[in-house]
């Protein structure tokens, strides 16, 4: 059996690493009463939930970049698709023993797929700025 293409390897790679994320999203939501016991918890759960969504909006970004040219496009639609899985994550941990699902968290969620956007946003601008020197 030949190998892959580069640009299908490439692809591979990035849905593997976009899905074990997801996957390590999931089963952080399975785990019933996820607290760290320190006294700053609260703030470090939320913090959690911000980065989680920011490295899956990332991680989106590389795996739809290889479907669409449009950057924009890429960008909406990692944020969309992020933004659907923190609904469904949250519907989840409805289903979880000790864990509450809520809209304040998909919003919290929402802040991490915001940032990493405009964090790609400035860094594809930075690099086109360079480039055009």
């Amino acid at each position: 059996m030949s190998a892959l293409p580069w640009s299908r390897r490439s692809f591979a790679r990035d849905l593997f690493f976009l899905a074990g994320w997801a996957a390590l999203i999931f089963f952080l939501s399975s785990i019933p009463r996820l607290e760290s016991g320190l006294e700053q918890d609260y703030f470090l759960r939320k913090t959690a939930h911000v980065i989680e969504f920011a490295v899956l909006t990332i991680l989106t970004v590389r795996v739809l970049r290889h479907a669409s040219t449009h950057h924009l496009d890429v960008l909406f639609g990692s944020g969309l698709l992020a933004f659907i899985y923190a609904l469904s994550d949250e519907a989840h941990q409805l289903l979880v023993p000790g864990r509450d699902g809520t809209l304040y968290d998909v919003g919290i969620d929402s802040v991490g797929i915001v940032l990493a956007v405009l964090l790609i946003v400035l860094w594809t601008g930075r690099q086109t700025r360079a480039t055009a020197r």
